[in-house]
């Protein structure tokens, strides 16, 4: 049982049972202290998020797009060379579209768990001695209960992305030219909106809270992508791109057409660099 502060100062005139009060005793024993969520920066800031059925069934992923990029961009990714945790995704190509082209624009309001990202915790050092003590790790905790918030979004999408790359023979050619091992996405949705956030639900007690041993961690999340996107809201003064999709391509070989890769891209092991 988890109770905050104020109900702790009150439990004495409850008259409750004796067990109870072992409990609440137990549990008021915690300190209120601060913890300060950091992203990672970049390239290393790639935030891919959860993402509905009819994405998993495309293998596809969710991303928060710092880059601002757009529905019918063509993205290569080359896997982490020697000395690098990470391998690098990048643009090579935008296919040519029109309005008729996409679907939408319909609510697509996110309140989702972040599937990726990379956190560095910064906490008093006697509540880092505790947790280690205690073999609690904060930062596989908080990764595992954040969510992306992004009220009121719309999510505009291509038709068909598959006819629109087989119709466009430069964009065949760049996928069939590229390096063994390297692999393919087309970014074939996004959801636009004029909010972001990161918050944590990984508790009952409230928001932004999260009980460790002998601490309540009140966290304040601060990210350099979460930033740049308000920024790119409050210059522009209207919706961008918050959220893309990306759909993993190949080529095939035999008809020299584009095709869905069945195998899922892995994006916390990639982050999105400029080409």
């Amino acid at each position: 049982m988890l109770v905050s502060r104020k109900d702790c100062e009150a439990s004495g005139a409850l008259g409750i049972t004796s067990l109870l009060i072992t409990v609440l005793i137990s549990s008021c024993q915690k300190e209120d202290r601060l913890a300060i969520v950091r992203c990672a920066s970049p390239p290393r800031d790639t935030i891919s998020v959860r993402v509905g059925l009819a994405e998993l069934r495309l293998g596809a992923s969710a991303l928060v797009n710092t880059q601002q990029l757009l529905p019918g961009t063509l993205l290569e990714f080359r896997a982490a060379g020697p000395g690098e945790t990470k391998g690098t995704g990048v643009p090579i190509y935008t296919l040519q579209s029109s309005d008729g082209d996409f679907s939408g624009p319909s609510p697509d309001a996110w309140l989702e768990p972040v599937v990726s990202a990379e956190f560095d915790i910064q906490a008093d050092e006697d509540v880092d001695t505790e947790l280690r003590s205690e073999k609690f790790d904060l930062t596989k905790e908080i990764a595992r209960s954040t969510l992306i918030l992004t009220p009121g979004v719309k999510r505009r999408s291509l038709r068909d992305p598959l006819s629109l790359i087989n119709a466009d023979r430069r964009a065949i050619s760049l996928i069939e030219a590229a390096s063994e091992g390297n692999r393919f996405g087309i970014i074939y949705a996004a959801s636009y909106g004029r909010e972001l956030s990161l918050t944590n639900y990984g508790t009952s007690l409230a928001v932004d809270i999260v009980s460790a041993p002998r601490f309540y961690l009140h966290l304040k999340y601060t990210c350099a992508a979460v930033a740049t996107i308000n920024s790119q809201v409050a210059s522009l003064g209207a919706d961008v791109p918050i959220v893309v999709f990306v759909m993993p391509i190949k080529a095939n070989r035999v008809n020299h057409l584009v095709e869905v890769d069945t195998i899922p891209l892995d994006m916390s092991k990639m982050h999105i660099g400029q080409n």
